[in-house]
C-alpha cells in the first residue's frame, strides 16, 4: 500500500478557510436555547474569515444581519436554508474536503452514530443529506461517498497521510475487513496512507477523537490530559506515549488538560463541559472553549507557552461565554458545532 502513488489529500483544519459552517439554531427543537451563544460566538471568529449559517429557515435573515453589525460584526455573513437539517453537530455530518491537482471534492460516510437510538435514526438521514446539500449549495456539484459508517468528530489529521481516529471506527464497521478493505481504500481516496486507533474514553459514547487528540499542524500534535486521581488520566498519557512512537521523532507531541469531567448526561451523552480539546482552529487561530478562571485559565496558558517554546505561530482566543456550558452540556463544544469550508 505504501507504494501506491495519490494524489488526492484531505485538507486539514488549518488549510486556508474561506468561511466557517455553523447550524444556528432558529427554529431547531431542543436548540434555541443556544441562541444567546451561537450570537455571541460569531464575535470571535476572525474578520477575514467569513461565517456560513445553516439555517432550517432564513426568513429571519434579514433582521439578523442589520442585528449583526449594529453589534459590530464585520465578516461576510451568508445563509444557505436547508429545511431538513436537524441539529448542530455539522462536524460530523458535513464531508470532509479533498483536493485533487488543484481541484476540492467532497467525501462523505454513513453518519449512523451507534450511540443514537433507533427512534432518532430518521433524523440522521436528514443530517446526512443535509451535509450533501451543504456542499451542492457550496461548490454547485455533488459530493462522493462511501459505505463506512463515520461520523467526521471521529477524525484528526495533518493534510499529509496521517490520521488518527478512535477504535469507535472499527466498532462501527464490523462487516468491513479494516486491514484489506477500510485501509487501503481510505488511502486512495482521502490520501491517508497511515490510519492510527487509538480507544476511546471510558464513559464517551461518542467514541469522537476530536475531545482526546488533533493535529495543530503537519508535524504537531496536542494530546488530552487530565490530573492525577481523574478517570482517564492514566489513559490519555498511554495514548501520548503510543502516539509518540508511532508517529516517530520527527513529530512533535504537546499536552493540553481539560477539566474534571462532569457528572452530567443530557440525550444519552456525557458532558463536554471542561473539555479544552474540542477548540475549533481557523487559519492561523484557535478558539479556545473557556469555562471559567478557575477550569481554564491555567490549561490556557501552559498551552500559549508551549506553542510558543516549540515556535509555534498560532493565535489562541480563549471563548469567554458563559453559555458555553449551555452547549457543552449536550455533549461538543467548538469543533463539534463547525465545519471550515476551503
Amino acid at each position: 500500500m505504501t507504494d501506491l502513488v495519490v494524489n488526492r489529500h484531505a485538507l486539514p483544519d488549518w488549510y486556508p478557510c474561506k468561511s466557517v459552517a455553523l447550524v444556528y439554531p432558529y427554529k431547531l427543537k431542543y436548540r434555541e436555547h443556544l441562541i444567546p451563544f451561537y450570537d455571541k460566538l460569531l464575535r470571535y471568529v476572525p474578520n477575514d474569515v467569513g461565517i456560513t449559517l445553516v439555517v432550517r429557515d432564513a426568513s429571519f435573515a434579514e433582521a439578523y444581519l442589520n442585528k449583526c453589525h449594529e453589534s459590530g460584526i464585520t465578516n461576510q455573513i451568508n445563509f444557505i436554508e436547508i429545511p431538513h437539517i436537524s441539529d448542530i453537530w455539522i462536524r460530523d455530518f458535513a464531508p470532509i474536503t479533498i483536493i485533487e491537482g488543484g481541484l476540492k471534492t467532497a467525501l462523505q460516510f454513513e453518519y449512523a452514530p451507534s450511540y443514537v437510538e433507533k427512534k432518532d435514526h430518521k433524523y440522521l438521514l436528514r443530517d446526512h443529506n443535509a451535509g450533501e446539500t451543504l456542499w451542492m449549495k457550496l461548490k454547485g456539484y455533488g459530493v462522493g461517498s462511501m459505505y463506512f459508517k463515520w461520523d467526521m468528530g471521529n477524525l484528526t489529521h495533518n493534510g499529509n497521510g496521517h490520521a488518527i481516529v478512535t477504535n469507535r471506527l472499527i466498532a462501527d464497521n464490523q462487516n468491513v475487513n479494516i486491514e484489506h478493505e477500510l485501509r487501503p481504500m481510505l488511502h486512495v481516496f482521502t490520501g491517508f496512507e497511515e490510519i492510527h486507533f487509538i480507544p476511546t474514553e471510558n464513559e464517551d459514547k461518542t467514541g469522537h477523537v476530536d475531545g482526546m487528540v488533533r493535529f495543530i499542524d503537519g508535524k504537531v500534535l496536542v494530546v488530552g490530559s487530565y490530573s492525577r486521581g481523574i478517570e482517564n488520566h492514566i489513559l490519555m498519557d498511554m495514548v501520548a506515549e503510543n502516539l509518540k512512537q508511532d508517529l516517530g521523532s520527527e513529530f512533535t507531541v504537546l499536552r493540553l488538560e481539560n477539566g474534571t469531567p462532569e457528572d452530567y448526561e443530557s440525550e444519552g451523552v456525557g458532558s463536554a463541559y471542561g473539555n479544552h480539546m474540542n477548540f475549533l482552529r481557523i487559519n492561523d487561530t484557535i478558539l479556545f472553549p473557556y469555562y471559567s478562571d478557575e477550569i481554564s485559565k491555567e490549561p490556557l496558558n501552559d498551552f500559549v507557552s508551549e506553542l510558543k517554546h516549540n515556535n509555534i505561530n498560532i493565535k489562541v482566543i480563549p471563548v469567554d461565554i458563559p453559555e458555553i456550558k449551555d452547549l457543552a452540556r449536550l455533549g461538543g463544544v467548538l469543533n463539534c458545532i463547525s465545519w471550515q469550508v476551503f
